[in-house]
């Protein structure tokens, strides 16, 4: 599959980097396109998945910290968007694949890029997402309709604590959120960061894409 890469700004709305992936599924859904791996760099934003939670931020919290409140159609539990965090938007034809593939290989190509910078990284069983020892450094979720994702992934790589202050991010009690800059120097920002992370994802891609040829 040609997996086109994109960066669509800093600063996004995250309503506004929705409504662009809609637009984008709908373009894959009628063949007008063949995939795409979009990068954003959100405004603060606390985003919610399918299922419940077992803490929302306060209205006065959000006030407070120019936070916004968004209820998705993604897997997963509370999470964060918001400066300093590259988040990544795969929308493509995962049938060949299969949805378990998938989330194991954008998994791949965030631990490649992460030891590429000195990081070695894993996965913690039941709990989708990138692990260094010290916490949560990416987290993952994807929405699948008619066979087409939407969402991705959001890799912590200037993001400080307090940002989680008021969720249980991804209804996780026992390890915290981690961010790249506190474990190495010279992290790059999102804007500087996507390229490179979407070769490596692309590469971990293309070896589904091996796999589905194979079988």
């Amino acid at each position: 599959m040609q997996l086109e890469l994109e960066w669509w700004g800093t600063g996004v709305p995250y309503q506004l980097g929705l409504d662009r992936q809609k637009a984008e599924r709908g373009l894959v859904e009628r063949g007008e396109r063949s995939g795409l791996l979009a990068f954003v760099e959100h405004r603060p934003v606390v985003t919610l998945g399918k299922r419940s939670v077992e803490r929302t931020p306060s209205p006065s919290w959000l006030q407070e910290t120019g936070t916004d409140l968004a209820q998705t159609k993604r897997g997963g539990l509370a999470t964060w968007h918001g400066p300093g965090q590259l988040t990544g938007y795969l929308i493509c034809d995962l049938r060949s694949w299969g949805i378990r593939r998938t989330v194991a290989a954008l998994e791949q190509g965030l631990i490649a890029w992460l030891a590429q910078a000195g990081v070695p990284c894993g996965r913690r069983n039941g709990h989708p997402g990138v692990w260094h020892s010290s916490g949560k450094l990416a987290a993952l979720g994807l929405h699948v309709q008619r066979g087409i994702s939407m969402h991705g992934f959001a890799l912590n790589l200037h993001v400080e604590p307090q940002v989680w202050e008021a969720i249980v991010p991804c209804g996780i009690r026992d390890a915290s959120p981690q961010s790249l800059h506190r474990l190495i120097p010279g992290v790059p920002a999102p804007q500087q960061a996507w390229p490179s992370v979407g070769l490596a994802i692309q590469e971990a891609l293309s070896a589904l894409d091996a796999a589905a040829t194979a079988r």
